[in-house]
């Protein structure tokens, strides 16, 4: 997050006050609860969505349907551990929602809305990959922001250019809206594992440690090599095999209910 606003918005501004503000506001939506963080999280979709919609249909004087040939011209091993990384990275990461599903108002919408949400978000991944491909070729291996890369090669009659902001912008709320989703699954966790009566107290260190952490992170460079080669086996710890025990487990207790939720 820190490194794309100093890349294309802010470059003179100082890492840290970035983390900072950011973490402000995500630590503030997560006192607010769950209602607010709702509401943000529609507005955001909103926003994106006509967005990833407007830039395919600008782009399509740019497509070339060649740019996805040959197709499955890699060794399969490679293309496992592809699908592996697209699976552990953007999509089993809505895991984080188990989180949240227990305090819904409406228990029996859950498992409908859910679905429907993740489907959205897979079509989605997919229209932003197939505009990518279709507008740069080889170079979307390359790439390391594709999505900017090709919304930047929008010209028309030299007036309506320089949309990768639209990019950008897209990318700083969605980024947002996980970074709180997170942000809330941790300190309400952290709060019900020591029977805390509230997560709020938990909201200022747990921020405190997120700031620091990011200030002392890898580089990019370092980043991608983990996500690529080592983050997707540890995450199908959390994604998966958690999951799946603790579900296993509830089953056997009996605390499922007719409903999908868990009963009290």
């Amino acid at each position: 997050m820190g490194d794309l606003m100093l890349t294309y918005i802010i470059p003179e501004t100082p890492l840290v006050v970035i983390a900072i503000i950011f973490i402000v506001l995500a630590g503030w939506i997560t006192r607010k609860g769950l209602e607010v963080l709702a509401r943000f999280a529609f507005v955001a979709v909103a926003i994106v969505s006509a967005m990833i919609v407007a830039t395919f249909i600008l782009l399509i004087p740019q497509m070339d349907a060649t740019n996805f040939l040959p197709i499955l011209d890699i060794p399969p091993k490679d293309f496992i551990q592809g699908v592996h990384i697209a699976v552990a990275i953007p999509i089993c990461e809505v895991m984080a929602f188990m989180m949240i599903i227990p305090y819904v108002n409406s228990a029996k919408q859950v498992k409908k809305s859910f679905l429907l949400g993740c489907t959205a978000g897979v079509i989605t991944l997919l229209v932003d990959a197939i505009r990518n491909i279709a507008v740069l070729g080889p170079l979307y291996a390359i790439s390391i922001s594709p999505s900017i890369d090709a919304v930047r090669l929008i010209d028309i009659a030299n007036i309506l250019t320089r949309l990768e902001v639209l990019v950008i912008t897209a990318l700083v709320l969605m980024l947002f809206f996980k970074t709180s989703v997170l942000f809330y699954s941790v300190v309400l966790g952290i709060a019900q594992t020591f029977r805390l009566p509230s997560y709020a107290p938990m909201v200022f260190p747990v921020g405190a440690l997120v700031i620091i952490n990011s200030l002392l992170g890898e580089s990019n460079v370092e980043q991608f090599y983990v996500a690529a080669n080592m983050w997707p086996f540890y995450a199908t710890i959390y994604e998966f095999v958690i999951p799946a025990v603790s579900l296993i487990i509830a089953m056997i207790r009996g605390l499922t209910n007719k409903t999908g939720g868990i009963s009290e």
